[in-house]
């Protein structure tokens, strides 16, 4: 609780990308709930990529936050939450303000695109992230 609020409260005030809410309103938000936690962790990681660019190793000048997510993973993706309301996607879009830069991919599409040489690579992702998921 207060440990969170404290390392990511700034930063979410400060957020070009995620809404922020008003005093106590953060406590508590979906901020620190998961899956949400993660999501905004990581917009919150790739803002200060691009905003602090000339220092980072990995120099970015703008992102996507690209979720890549099994389409049979009904548990994560059809799952409703009371506030805002919807569904995983729904709810964290109603919080993230430029639509473009958040995607969701199935890795099945992802890693479609991968050349055939890295076949066991996929082959191994595929037993170990989205083929148990049946």
């Amino acid at each position: 609780g207060n440990t969170r609020l404290s390392w990511y409260s700034d930063l979410i005030q400060k957020s070009s990308q995620i809404n922020h809410y008003e005093g106590k309103k953060l406590r508590g938000s979906l901020y620190f709930f998961e899956p949400f936690y993660q999501l905004m962790r990581q917009t919150l990681w790739a803002e200060q990529m691009v905003r602090h660019n000339s220092t980072e190793y990995f120099q970015a000048e703008d992102y996507i936050h690209v979720h890549v997510v099994p389409a049979d993973n009904k548990d994560l993706l059809d799952t409703s939450y009371p506030q805002p309301g919807g569904t995983m996607e729904d709810t964290w879009r109603s919080v993230f303000k430029d639509q473009n830069k958040y995607k969701i991919i199935d890795p099945k599409s992802l890693f479609s695109l991968i050349d055939k040489k890295y076949e066991s690579l996929v082959d191994y992702l595929a037993n170990r992230y989205w083929n148990r998921i049946q």
